[in-house]
């Protein structure tokens, strides 16, 4: 029964795992076919909006049944529809789509650059209907986005960005009457960043448009004519030049080249003189539009023949909005040349075409109400009145919203002098800061001087206090040690070989007291720390001791190397030698090395000798300089105190932990004798 139960549990488990593993590839699938639809919706925003329209509905109805948590794919759905409805001039539909993905609550992860894109359609929207301060609030509000001021490169940022520039153009150069001084630094930030705002050839197509708008407006102002006509020109002949491969010829963005070029072509403020520099250039404008069918010919019927082409174009392609413009921009040209016939004709097919859409465009109605007017194309004195009247409206709410924008821009301005007096608020409070921590970090720095040289004072200080122990434990050792070598020298009964030993011995005593008072003062003898041979310094010290008879002195050969003043080593074994023979009265004096068993980096050294020994008080006091030296002994061991200040060099200058001692055994004990130890530092640690 267990045997069958645990199988079962098994292939429950397998099962899961499995129906999991097909969920997670089912859910990408679904994903996936919602992406395609979405990027092909995307794709057609121009060339075909019923395309977009059915590709995102589609994919609508996909989330709904399949996958409802796709928050995503929704909102991209959602302004895909509402691109495509403005395309089209259906503002209403637009604006219900845009306003979907804006008071979304849904957390997703392109929830804040999707809302920012349906800002822009709605600035769009609001920029046709003249609400120019609705419309730069929007941007204004988009402007100041963290999410569009990020350093993203992906397909929705940049082409959110594009949108900006694009809009923002727009809406000076179209809507904004005396703003024109915003385009020209406006012109040069989209101008620097438009080649990295890779999205598709639509978007370049778009950009083009803006740009070559926005230069024809400084040209208009007589700012740099010949560039910037020669620039609008350029972004016009790319734009042919990109549609020219009819995998990226867009209806729409060529009428929209096509009438663009009409009006610059009709720009009454541009001169003779600037246009015959860049004649060239619209010669290669018309060479590629008579390649697409275009009646093209530089005449005096150019202007009037590519209005005609556009606002077929337009008309084919099913956007009212755009189909205004160029029936009404054809009457005002028609007007303009004195043919009033015909510009009645292009006026009043325009009157019939909005009066059949119903659309809403106050400054096409504006536009066209004035030319109705100006060229008598009414047939009654009632349509004179109506006309009159509706562009007296038009006129009445154009201005309004003109000042709404003015007192906008007046409020922005006064806000970004508010802050920029902030501003240099906060830099003057910043630089008073700094000021303060400066001079914060001067007082500690020069407090951190100032302990440091006290420090080394103290210091200064505690070795002189130790130089005048020195000399005054020399002078000491001076008075007790010489007065005796003197007395034996004074006597003229001593045999001539005691004589040579006291002798000996005294100048033993002197070069000890040169050597103390060498490593005592600052100005004597320096540490130098080197690699030394221990069985060299042995072999030394022996070659420069005393001999004695009856006494061996005995080196063991250890191949070890220290690290110290091999002088001062010397001089130490040297000392330590010869106060083991003198205290040996028979036997033997040993020189020995090996590793120190508590710590492998110090090397031994040890002298030991046969002698007397001493007791335990003596060893104690053995390296002290505060006891006196015992008046009745015949040495003061001033030798063992030179040596104790010897190993305290090396223990400051090397690694900590060198240090000298003694162990003794007084006769007539068995192994009586006296050895000394010292720690030095190895080489090769």
């Amino acid at each position: 029964m267990r045997f069958h139960i645990s199988h079962l549990s098994l292939c429950l488990c397998l099962l899961l795992a499995g129906c999991g593993q097909r969920g997670a590839d089912l859910d990408l699938q679904r994903r996936v076919h919602v992406d395609g639809l979405n990027r092909e919706a995307f794709l057609n925003r121009y060339d075909n909006p019923d395309t977009t329209i059915v590709c995102s509905l589609e994919a609508l109805h996909y989330i709904t049944d399949s996958m409802s948590d796709y928050h995503d794919g929704r909102l991209r759905a959602w302004n895909n529809l509402a691109r495509a409805y403005y395309n089209i001039s259906m503002p209403d539909s637009s604006a219900i789509y845009a306003d979907s993905v804006i008071n979304c609550t849904t957390e997703s992860k392109n929830l804040e650059i999707e809302r920012l894109i349906a800002k822009l359609t709605h600035a769009r929207e609001r920029q046709r209907s003249c609400d120019i301060a609705g419309s730069y609030r929007l941007l204004y509000d988009v402007a100041q986005s963290k999410v569009l001021r990020s350093q993203r490169n992906d397909f929705l940022y940049n082409y959110a960005r594009s949108e900006y520039y694009v809009t923002l153009l727009s809406l000076n150069y179209h809507y904004r009457k005396g703003m024109q001084k915003d385009v020209q630094s406006l012109l040069d930030e989209a101008e620097n960043i438009a080649g990295s705002l890779k999205c598709d050839y639509a978007q370049d197509l778009v950009m083009n448009y803006a740009l070559a708008y926005g230069h024809i407006s400084l040209c208009s102002q007589h700012i740099h004519p010949e560039d910037n006509l020669r620039s609008a020109l350029q972004y016009v002949l790319s734009s042919l030049e990109l549609m020219s491969d009819s995998s990226r010829y867009s209806l729409l963005h060529f009428a929209n080249m096509v009438q663009l070029t009409a009006s610059i072509v009709s720009n009454p403020n541009i001169d003779d003189t600037t246009w015959s520099a860049c004649n060239p250039t619209l010669d290669s404008i018309c060479s590629l539009l008579r390649l697409f069918g275009v009646d093209a010919v530089q005449d005096n019927y150019l202007a009037m023949n590519l209005y005609r082409e556009s606002s077929s174009m337009f008309e084919y392609y099913g956007d009212p909005y755009h189909t205004l413009g160029a029936l009404v921009a054809t009457g005002k040209l028609c007007l303009e040349d004195g043919d009033t016939i015909a510009a009645q004709s292009w006026l009043r097919e325009a009157y019939y075409r909005h009066q059949e859409s119903g659309l809403a465009a106050p400054k096409f109605e504006s536009l066209l109400y004035d030319g109705l007017l100006k060229s008598k194309a009414a047939n009654s004195i009632d349509e004179v009145e109506e006309w009159s009247e509706r562009y007296v409206t038009l006129q009445h709410f154009i201005k309004q919203n003109e000042e709404k924008d003015f007192l906008l821009q007046t409020e922005l301005s006064n806000a970004r002098r508010t802050i920029s007096d902030y501003r240099v608020g906060a830099i003057i409070i910043a630089v008073l800061v700094l000021l303060l921590v400066f001079l914060a970090l001067m007082l500690a720095a020069r407090t951190r001087v100032l302990r440091q040289e006290k420090q080394r004072l103290q210091e200064m200080r505690r070795k002189d206090v130790e130089r005048i122990a020195n000399v005054e434990t020399c002078l000491s050792v001076m008075r007790h040690d010489i007065n005796p070598f003197i007395s034996y020298l004074q006597n003229k009964n001593l045999p001539e070989s005691l004589h040579q030993e006291v002798l000996s011995q005294l100048i033993r005593t002197f070069e000890n007291i040169k050597n103390w008072t060498n490593l005592s003062i600052p100005s004597g003898l320096a540490f130098n720390a080197t690699e030394c041979d221990v069985d060299e310094i042995f072999n030394e010290s022996i070659a420069m001791s005393p001999k004695r008879d009856g006494i061996v002195v005995v080196a063991e050969q250890t191949g070890f190397k220290l690290r110290g003043d091999r002088l001062l080593l010397i001089i130490m074994m040297r000392n330590l030698l010869a106060n083991a023979i003198q205290h040996t009265s028979e036997g033997k004096v040993s020189l020995t090395a090996k590793l120190w068993a508590e710590d492998k980096r110090f090397v031994e050294l040890t002298v030991s000798d046969t002698g007397c020994g001493m007791s335990q008080d003596e060893v104690e006091n053995l390296f002290r300089t505060d006891k006196k030296p015992d008046p009745n002994a015949q040495h003061s061991g001033f030798g063992l105190i030179l040596c104790r200040y010897i190993v305290k060099k090396h223990d400051d200058n090397t690694l900590r932990g060198c240090r000298i001692w003694a162990e003794s055994i007084t006769a007539p004990a068995e192994n009586h004798g006296t050895k000394v130890h010292v720690l030095v530092q190895r080489y090769d640690v």
